[in-house]
């Protein structure tokens, strides 16, 4: 498949098929053609020279979609920006990134200081209205103001990771790699129950961010083949679900945090009817709410793993290996797809570990290259060649020479009804070094649960080095734009004290 060559047919068609619903309008390749067009007629009148990537702060609208395929069909470089930082940060990833050109919606022009960085870097500013009726210069291009990060010529795309534990980070990926990973993805759905020949019949539901992978692994392959797909700028359960019912989904992809929100607002199995698979990636799924979900609506979970550093997943339950497995690997993300290989090492000598044995993830995925990338994720893999993860190697806490893993804690405490997520992390601790804290949302309607009816449900379940030396009881998790926990927010949930 080769994305840029098929976005160029598809743009310069003039079709009226539908391609793109959003907010109950469909949008044509006609649509999308004319806007292209436009943004290619003003990048060019800004005076940015031909081969110069592209900054983009892309919503999760058709119009910024018309100009994200525009880019690739023209082979230039798209470095994604999110939008949904606050100003300060949209400029700090502005200033990072030091490119020649910038798009972005004129709602996003209009926040404070953003467009000021733009010309400060003698970059040049195009906005598309929210409407996508107007496509303006706000800025030419300076040679004379420095601006001009070069990045290499095969280089189609920089993602943004999730950044849950830090600042998002950009990885480039190359044409051929955006290639592969459409190919793949095409495949990987197939094997889940979404028959490409059904594609007419079977749009699919995009709410993920189209800065990151997951917004663009769905969007991009399905667009390239002329498969129709619903976006979200967000996800809205009403939204959604009307969305599910009306087009009859096939394969839902839903995160553990959309997952609840599913079943904490009454989602009938009548509106999932059609459903045959729910693809679940993200963040970890808990056990509790895997066998709530599949017990209320009887819709196998496929979960999935994957990352921006891979562009995309590696790895994923498909649905012949759910009926023949499922019971015995509970737990498990899968076996590693086509293409891919995964093996365990140890974190001091590299060497690769028997199967079972948990060390550091390392992942050769094809599409990638030949060579073994390093996670920090903590991972087993068994006889069989499952892959079951257990946290991150970065987030172990060392309480007194007592090693906690969040994640096992998490487990624990997901399991208490009262308990819809939640998160462990480590504090300072001037005795031991550190301890381990949590973070707890509650269901519905269970308001009256305290901290220490948490403590004394994990007394018998959990070793006492193990127990959360903090636990406290919050409103909602903060989280970023992919629905994640976010980490590094975590801590100020906290009261910092000695043990």
């Amino acid at each position: 498949m080769d994305l840029a060559a098929n976005f160029s047919r598809l743009l310069e068609t003039g079709d009226t098929q539908h391609a793109i619903e959003y907010r109950g309008k469909w949008y044509t390749w006609e649509i999308l053609g004319r806007i292209a067009q436009d943004v290619t007629r003003q990048i060019k009148a800004a005076g940015v020279p031909k081969d110069a990537a592209a900054g983009f702060i892309i919503r999760n609208r058709p119009e910024h979609i018309a100009g994200l395929l525009l880019l690739l069909a023209s082979k230039r470089c798209a470095s994604m920006i999110s939008p949904l930082s606050a100003p300060a940060r949209i400029i700090e990833q502005m200033r990072s990134s030091n490119l020649r050109l910038y798009l972005a919606s004129s709602s996003t022009w209009e926040q404070s200081g953003v467009l000021d960085a733009a010309r400060k870097l003698g970059a040049a500013a195009i906005s598309i209205s929210d409407d996508g009726d107007r496509v303006d210069i706000l800025a030419h291009y300076s040679p004379s103001a420095g601006a001009g990060r070069t990045v290499a010529p095969d280089c189609a795309a920089e993602l943004l990771t999730s950044g849950t534990t830090g600042s998002p980070k950009r990885v480039p990926v190359s044409r051929d790699t955006l290639n592969s990973m459409a190919i793949e993805m095409q495949a990987m759905l197939t094997a889940m129950g979404d028959r490409v020949d059904e594609a007419e019949h079977t749009p699919h539901l995009v709410f993920q961010p189209l800065s990151t992978i997951g917004g663009l692994v769905y969007s991009l392959p399905s667009l390239a083949t002329g498969r129709q797909i619903v976006l979200q700028e967000k996800f809205e359960l009403a939204v959604w679900r009307e969305a599910m019912s009306r087009h009859r989904i096939k394969l839902a992809g839903l995160s553990p945090a959309v997952m609840r929100m599913v079943v904490d607002g009454g989602v009938t199995p009548t509106e999932l009817a059609s459903v045959k698979a729910v693809r679940c990636g993200n963040a970890a799924l808990d056990s509790s709410l895997r066998e709530t979900f599949e017990r209320i609506y009887g819709i196998p979970i496929l979960t999935l793993y994957g990352a921006s550093e891979f562009c995309g997943p590696v790895c994923a339950w498909t649905l012949d290996l759910y009926h023949q497995y499922a019971a015995e690997k509970s737990g498990s993300v899968g076996r590693p797809l086509p293409n891919v290989d995964l093996r365990v090492v140890d974190a001091d000598t590299n060497s690769p570990l028997a199967p079972g044995v948990v060390g550091l993830l390392e992942v050769k995925a094809k599409r990638m290259g030949t060579h073994w990338q390093c996670t920090n994720d903590l991972a087993s893999i068994d006889k069989d060649g499952f892959l079951f993860l257990h946290g991150r190697a970065d987030s172990a806490i060392n309480r007194g020479g007592f090693k906690v893993l969040p994640q096992e804690v998490a487990a624990v405490i997901n399991q208490h009804p009262a308990v819809a997520t939640a998160t462990v992390i480590g504090l300072p601790d001037r005795r031991l070094g550190e301890v381990p804290a949590a973070a707890i949302e509650l269901k519905p309607d269970m308001d009256s649960v305290t901290p220490e009816d948490i403590e004394l449900f994990l007394r018998d379940k959990l070793l006492a080095y193990q127990i959360p030396k903090q636990i406290v009881i919050v409103d909602a998790l903060p989280r970023n734009h992919m629905l994640k926990v976010s980490q590094h927010e975590l801590p100020a949930l906290f009261k910092l004290k000695d043990e």
